[in-house]
């Protein structure tokens, strides 16, 4: 018996808000109860146990929010990619929103390693002269230390603008570094090196005065939830939705429906440069893009 023909739907949507601080698996099923809930034609697997055919994309930590997370749909007929983006939509709340529908080959990548390149948006609690990032981070999991090399994973220079922190890191084979991990090891760095505005510190920074290349787009803050120390979880300034090279996660239409919950008003004083006596803390982390492979680096002037 010929096996019957499946349709693969990859569906990008964003995660933010109070629905940051769910855990991955806490996302997956309710990504699942808004597929069924869209009336959806998916796909079962057999055996005893059968379940719907869904994949998801690389995990976020919890209390991290995300504007382009994808995952794929096994669908047993064709539904147009417009028709299933607006069931969806319907299906769903704002802050775990369904942002894009697009179809793939059988032979495309997973989503969990399509897009290897994360970038991140992270809102400080104020604006520091600049952000020091150590040289590796020490991960300590079932009392057996490890220790990662920051340079390993980073992809490209930081940028810091204002209180905005915009970062790139590239999952392996054999492991990635945590983002949040990345940015609490940044910020105990910031608070006892003493990088207030226009201050002075010893070791690697970024920032401002200490320049180096940006990652992504700056400027703008994005959503998601609280990290650290922050205050409450929801977003930070303006709607942020950008890509970073390669073949990014995301695009197409609907983007509209991805509303990230701004605050305004609380964030504008979140620029305001870092006091004497001042300690940094994470307000909000965002991963802001994902890429298939590393943006390629600029072309040296002297060659041709």
């Amino acid at each position: 018996m010929a096996e019957k023909r499946l349709f693969r739907l990859r569906v990008t949507f964003c995660k933010q808000g109070r629905l940051a601080l769910l855990s991955h698996l806490e996302v997956a099923r309710a990504l699942e109860r808004a597929v069924r809930r869209a009336g959806l034609p998916y796909a079962v697997s057999q055996g005893f146990s059968p379940h719907m055919k869904i994949a998801f994309g690389a995990a976020l930590p919890v209390g991290v929010g995300g504007t382009h997370e994808v995952f794929d749909l096994q669908l047993e007929r064709y539904v147009a990619p417009e028709r299933a983006l607006a069931a969806l939509q319907a299906a769903s709340v704002a802050d775990l929103m369904a942002k894009s529908c697009r179809y793939l080959e059988p032979s495309a990548p997973a989503a969990s390693v399509a897009f290897p390149v994360s970038t991140y948006r992270a809102l400080l609690s104020c604006a520091p002269g600049a952000f020091p990032l150590p040289r590796e981070v020490r991960i300590v999991r079932k009392k057996k230390e490890k220790r990662l090399l920051v340079e390993d994973f980073l992809v490209g220079e930081p940028s810091l603008a204002g209180a905005v922190v915009t970062f790139s890191l590239e999952a392996k084979a054999t492991g990635s570094l945590r983002p949040d991990v990345l940015l609490a090891a940044g910020v105990e760095a910031c608070n006892a090196g003493g990088f207030r505005a226009g201050g002075a510190g010893g070791g690697r920074a970024v920032g401002e005065a200490a320049g180096g290349g940006a990652v992504g787009s700056g400027g703008q803050t994005a959503g998601g939830g609280a990290v650290g120390n922050g205050g409450g979880s929801g977003s930070g300034g303006d709607a942020m939705d950008a890509s970073v090279g390669g073949d990014a996660a995301g695009g197409g239409s609907g983007g509209e429906a991805c509303l990230v919950l701004a605050q305004s008003a609380s964030a504008a004083g979140r620029d305001v440069p870092c006091g004497e006596g001042d300690r940094v803390h994470v307000v909000s982390l965002t991963r802001i893009a994902q890429a298939a492979e590393p943006p390629a680096p600029a072309a040296d002037a002297g060659q041709r």
